[in-house]
């Protein structure tokens, strides 16, 4: 009696467990995620397994992926490729490149660290948000290409821009597998590059085509040779050197632009009205843009350390001169913004603030006209044209 009671009890109490263990599978498959089948919908997302890859000069892996999309008449709101470090990467905002075509498409993915594998497959959302996932391709991205990269670097043109200017134009080609860091211009008086200068352009550099970097070496000296050189570095401190270039800056000579600079200030409208070769001193001219503005001469002593001052008398007569005889000192005043003092080469008939000072007047300057030689006190309703002059060594 007691075993058959016994027997029942463990009856009852496996139909429970059985029908508990029937109702959680029950509820489990409800609640199951299911990925779709992408070839039951007769979609195709498949992506080759030959990519392509480049390093910018940041150090990120830009990875080119290619794939053929069909997704037939049915309306994708969205689609392209999606990645990650660990298999089977599902779609979200962070990991995906979204592509707008169909048929062979092409996508480069960024942002990918070095020594890193990752894994890549593409995807069509529908619009009743199921999500459809092609096949899989994994990608390793390198840790060092200094065997495998390319580089052609060269100053393509090298010119004289000015009296201490130079104008430099790099060209980078056969650009492949990663990118330099940065590319620079070394120059130097030397041959050797012992004492050598450095000028940075940050360009970024692209893969494939030629590009071009062009930079101004400034504040240089006058009438001296320089040997330049262009220098690409890479992230592990490689690097390549082009061929050198042997220029020569231009000698001070009346009419040339002299330019000054300070800081974050540079100017190239100064001038030569003379040059003193034994005492290697120019002295500079400007016309400003604003008449008679007390301002402009301040500012520029500040700006350059230059004393520069109202002409005198001799001086302006002087200045007349060169612009009407000299050529160049004629043009490059006549491609200034400043030419209300300019009429082909000539000097208008009105009257210039000079630094001569009045006899009677402590106060007052005298104006002078050099087109007619006169003088005259200052009238403070008159137009007082301003010139500047000041002398520099070089």
């Amino acid at each position: 009696m007691k075993i058959s009671q016994v027997s029942t009890r463990f009856t009852k109490l496996f139909a429970i467990i059985a029908l508990f263990a029937m109702t959680a599978c029950s509820e489990d498959d409800d609640n199951a995620i299911v990925i779709p089948d992408i070839s039951q919908e007769g979609f195709e997302f498949a992506t080759e397994s030959q990519t392509d890859f480049f390093i910018n000069s940041s150090g990120d892996v830009e990875l080119t992926v290619t794939a053929n999309v069909d997704h037939g008449t049915t309306t994708a709101t969205e689609k392209g490729f999606v990645y990650g470090t660990t298999t089977l990467p599902e779609a979200s905002s962070r990991n995906k490149v979204v592509i707008v075509a169909d048929g062979d498409v092409t996508a480069t993915i960024t942002g990918l660290d070095q020594s890193a594998s990752y894994f890549i497959r593409g995807f069509i959302t529908t619009a009743d948000g199921k999500v459809f996932y092609g096949n899989e391709i994994s990608f390793s991205t390198p840790d060092n290409t200094a065997d495998s990269r390319t580089l052609a670097l060269a100053v393509a043109n090298a010119n004289t821009n000015g009296l201490r200017e130079l104008s430099i134009s790099v060209s980078a080609s056969d650009v492949a597998i990663e990118a330099p860091t940065r590319i620079f211009i070394e120059y130097s008086t030397s041959q050797d590059f012992s004492d050598a200068e450095t000028l940075t352009n940050n360009t970024d550099i692209s893969e494939g085509s030629s590009n071009t970097v062009v930079s101004n070496l400034r504040d240089l000296a006058v009438d001296q040779t320089y040997f330049v050189r262009a220098v690409a570095e890479y992230n592990d401190d490689e690097t390549v050197v082009s061929e050198v270039q042997e220029l020569t800056t231009l000698a001070p000579a009346v009419g040339l632009s002299f330019p000054l600079s300070d800081g974050d200030y540079d100017s190239a409208g100064f001038l030569i009205l003379n040059v003193d070769a034994a005492n290697r001193t120019v002295t500079l001219v400007q016309i400003p843009e604003d008449e008679g503005a007390d301002e402009w001469r301040d500012s520029y002593e500040v700006r350059t350390g230059v004393d520069f001052q109202n002409p005198s008398q001799d001086q302006a007569l002087a200045i007349k001169t060169a612009i009407e005889s000299n050529q160049d000192f004629c043009f490059a005043f006549s491609s200034t913004k400043s030419l209300q003092d300019l009429i082909d080469c000539e000097v208008e008939d009105d009257f210039i603030w000079t630094s001569s000072i009045s006899p009677t007047d402590d106060e007052a300057a005298i104006l002078f006209n050099p087109a007619t030689n006169e003088a005259k006190e200052f009238d403070k309703t008159s137009e007082r044209p301003l010139w500047l002059v000041g002398t520099v060594n070089f």
